[in-house]
Order: C-alpha cells, then sequence, then structure tokens
C-alpha cells in the first residue's frame, strides 16, 4: 500500500519545520528527498528518526555525524555517569559540537494527552526512575585535571512542548521545606 501524505517542494516549507511536523504527530514512515540525481531517505517510527541514507556518500547518516561532531539523542540515553564510560565524542579546545539530548521525560511527554501517570511513563517502573537523560562523557584532549574549563553554549533548540512536575517533593522548589527560609515564605 502506498500510503503517500506529504508530496511537494521545499520552498513552501523548510526542512526543519517538515522534520518537526513529523516529531510531533508521531509519523511513521520514510520521508525522501530528491533534487536531480541527489536521493536522502529518512525512516521515523512513531515520530522519531531511526535510520538517514542516502544515495551519495557524503550525505550518509554516517558521514555527516563524523563530520558534525555530534551526539545524538539516542546516544543520550543514559541516566547516570560511571568511571568506566568510554567517550561519546573527542573534541580539541576550542572545537565546536553539538549534543542532542532528550527533556527529562525522556521524550515521553508530546501533547496535552501525554499524563504524568508514571506507570505510563517507560522506565519509570526502576528504582530509581529513568529521569533526566544525559549525554557523554565528552573527552577534551589536552585537558588534565584540576584544569578550568571554559564552555560557551552557543544555540539550545528546544522542542514545541514542554512540561513541570508539581507535588510533593517535585518540582521548581523540591524539598523547599529542607530551607527555612523558603519555607518561612510559603
Amino acid at each position: 500500500m502506498n500510503g503517500a501524505v506529504l508530496n511537494g517542494s521545499l520552498s513552501a516549507f523548510k526542512l526543519p519545520e517538515v522534520l518537526t511536523f513529523i516529531s510531533m504527530t508521531r509519523k511513521t514512515g520514510t520521508l525522501t528527498l530528491k533534487l536531480d540525481a541527489r536521493e536522502a531517505y529518512v525512516f521515523f517510527s512513531d515520530g522519531s528518526l531511526i535510520y538517514a541514507g542516502s544515495n551519495q556518500e557524503q550525505f550518509r547518516l554516517v558521514s555527516i555525524l563524523q563530520r558534525k561532531r555530534r551526539i545524538t539523542r539516542e546516544q543520550a540515553r543514559k541516566y547516570a555517569f560511571d568511571w568506566e564510560d568510554e567517550p561519546l565524542l573527542r573534541v580539541s579546545c576550542g572545537e565546536s559540537f553539538e549534543v542532542e539530548t532528550f527533556d527529562a521525560g525522556t521524550g515521553y511527554f508530546r501533547s496535552e494527552a501525554d499524563k504524568a501517570i508514571p506507570a505510563k511513563r517507560p522506565g519509570f517502573d526502576r528504582s530509581p526512575p529513568l529521569a533526566n537523560p544525559i549525554a557523554g562523557p565528552i573527552w577534551l584532549v589536552g585537558a588534565e585535571r584540576g584544569d578550568t574549563l571554559v564552555i560557551t553554549i552557543e544555540d539550545i533548540l528546544v522542542e514545541a512542548t514542554s512540561w513541570t512536575a508539581v507535588g510533593p517533593r517535585r518540582g521548581p522548589l523540591g524539598e523547599s521545606a529542607r530551607w527555612r527560609r523558603v519555607e518561612r515564605a510559603r
């Protein structure tokens, strides 16, 4: 069955807008991009990019990621660092790189229909729950123990939806009752 739903030119919509639409609406399928003899294929499952390919070597996902010096969201599915972890990326001083991460809910909350019911959230059946995924470690070539590192955040791109948890021992103030000054302000 041919299920082509989107067809047209990227002159009306920019590629990031199309990718955001696919992600936010949790579409599954293949996005095919063509220009002359060049073709690229981007595969999605439930809105998540799972694979990308091209008939041009320089546009294949592995080649692009190696050039971009990037940790992908799928690589950032750790919830604690361990001293035995191998670096996901090695960079030199002054070199730019990208780190793509999930939000604290590992991408679970995408619409108002996604309720904060722990039993429905993947990884929340564990103790501690799988929340606040991290990306790394990142090895800075030439850095030594005791060095002070200065990091410049060049850009932050956020998703179209966001959330926060509010409740006993949760939310922006967390365990605020432990701090008397905050407790008195209530």
